[in-house]
């Protein structure tokens, strides 16, 4: 039997996933660009070993893996680093994988929010806002229209996912999760990094002048004073692989900001509040006022995580849903703009947070970090996985 990559080993084994180069193929005239994401892995691991329907963690830690009846449960079960539980499928993950692409231009549809292969169900699902009771007979009416399995396939209602911009006091040097200010708007430092020998930050590509595209946006901090200046954000395109029809995609919400001589940055550093999910903006003392970001990479479904931003402080939640396509909505109105391969966690984010990082705690002041945040609704927080907003900003230096 054809053997795994490492990097599939080490998805069952719920630890980090590095992004990898991928071939795919044109989408309309010009070349598609290439990426590669978890579902990607999870659909090779399906090829590698037929059955594999997908995993997820439960609130035990206990890896969850979905297995058709002829998967051979032995084989997948020994690439598994501790317990796991078996349940059964009705669908392999690469089935799974090509009705989502089969159904991907979905999204071009008005009231479409977002697309996904969910592990804990194993189905594609499609998030819907206002469907209501029609519900039944639109996801007949999808199966048809796109030559998909009716059963493959669960519509979900939810309300459109907002960008969320929306107000505190300066810290020299910069640790992530401050606040930032840009004409009279709002948003939070994500994390401070060196990129290409540069000292700046990143945060989400909508806390700009224009979102996608770098018009030399100033960032201020307490009293307004000018801390740094937009310098790299990729516009949004319609030649990104599984980009609807229609549409401009990215596959973050991210940006890079550098200082200037007013401030410096405090890398590796998230501002600790005193207490977690209590709307407590105050920073800890001493040892307890900051984070520590020692690593950085993706964690599975059924994770805790945690973010820290400006309007609702240091609140977590567990990672939800993993790799969703997401049609981003500005004050409710359509921005004809994409998010290729989000991540959906259900800590509480509000307006403001928009660019706050997310983290997975490893033991005392250590964290890992996995993603920044850049909206949401009243059920669900959204956030950019790391290694995509590398693939976009290009390589840097987070870490302490």
């Amino acid at each position: 039997m054809k053997k795994l990559s490492s990097v599939g080993r080490t998805l069952l084994a719920g630890l980090c996933l590095a992004a990898i180069p991928m071939t795919s193929s044109a989408q309309l005239e010009q070349p598609a660009e290439e990426f590669r994401t978890i579902d990607h892995e999870y659909r090779d691991m399906a090829k590698a070993y037929p059955g594999f329907g997908g995993l997820f963690h439960d609130e035990e830690g206990v890896v969850n893996v979905y297995v058709t009846g002829d998967a051979n449960r032995a084989e997948i079960g020994r690439l598994a680093d501790g317990e796991v539980n078996f349940l059964p499928a009705e669908f392999a993950w690469d089935e799974l994988f090509e009705v989502r692409e089969r159904i991907s231009d979905i999204m071009a549809e008005p009231g479409t929010v977002y697309l996904d292969i969910d592990e804990k169900r194993n189905r594609v699902v499609v998030g819907i806002s206002g469907i209501g009771k029609q519900a039944v007979a639109r996801k007949a009416s999808i199966a048809a229209r796109y030559g998909v399995s009716e059963k493959a396939l669960e519509l979900r209602e939810i309300e459109p996912i907002q960008m969320h911009v929306s107000l505190r006091d300066s810290r020299r040097p910069v640790p992530g999760g401050m606040q930032i200010t840009y004409g009279n708007f709002l948003c939070t430092l994500g994390f401070s990094v060196v990129r290409n020998g540069v000292n700046g930050f990143i945060t989400n590509s909508h806390c700009s002048t224009a979102q996608g595209g770098n018009q030399n946006t100033s960032y201020g901090q307490g009293s307004n004073q000018t801390i740094a200046q937009e310098q790299v954000d990729p516009t949004y395109r319609s030649n990104l692989a599984n980009c609807p029809a229609g549409r401009r995609c990215r596959l973050s919400d991210s940006l890079f900001a550098s200082y200037n001589g007013n401030a410096n940055g405090q890398k590796g550093r998230i501002a600790r509040p005193t207490c977690r999910n209590c709307n407590n903006l105050t920073i800890g003392n001493n040892g307890r006022k900051r984070f520590n970001i020692t690593s950085e990479g993706s964690v599975g479904v059924g994770t805790t995580v945690h973010k820290v931003g400006r309007t609702t402080g240091w609140t977590s939640g567990t990672k939800t849903d993993s790799c969703v396509t997401i049609n981003a909505l500005s004050g409710n109105v359509d921005t004809g703009l994409t998010l290729i391969c989000q991540d959906l966690a259900n800590y509480n984010s509000n307006g403001g947070d928009s660019g706050s990082p997310v983290f997975r705690r490893r033991g005392g002041a250590k964290v890992q970090l996995v993603g920044i945040n850049w909206g949401g609704n009243a059920q669900t927080a959204v956030y950019s996985p790391i290694s995509q907003v590398k693939q976009e900003l290009g390589n840097f230096d987070a870490l302490r």
